[in-house]
């Protein structure tokens, strides 16, 4: 899934991995002033067993976190999904490349 969120050339993509946990992607291309190199992805998760807490905030059922972050994504996106997470104390974990 990759929606609108108004923020230009940040693409952010969510998708359940292997191992079952929910995992946004986010690339951000000409982000250069901010992190010091033409684009910067990141990849965050949240495992399967902090899915009650997140379907809590996102307003939801487990199944359908999915389609809530969707309908969301925007305000989430917009405000920092690590903030956004944190915020309403969901656990999740950052990778960057």
């Amino acid at each position: 899934m990759s929606s609108d969120h108004g923020i230009t050339d940040l693409y952010v993509r969510t998708r359940f991995g292997d191992s079952g946990d929910f995992i946004i992607e986010g690339q951000h291309f000409g982000a250069g002033a901010i992190v010091g190199r033409e684009d910067y992805e990141y990849f965050i998760s949240i495992k399967p067993i902090d899915f009650p807490v997140l379907a809590a905030a996102l307003g939801c059922g487990i199944d359908e976190i999915q389609k809530a972050w969707e309908e969301q994504s925007g305000v989430i996106v917009r405000s920092g999904e690590r903030s956004w997470l944190a915020e309403h104390d969901v656990p999740s974990s950052l990778w960057i490349p």
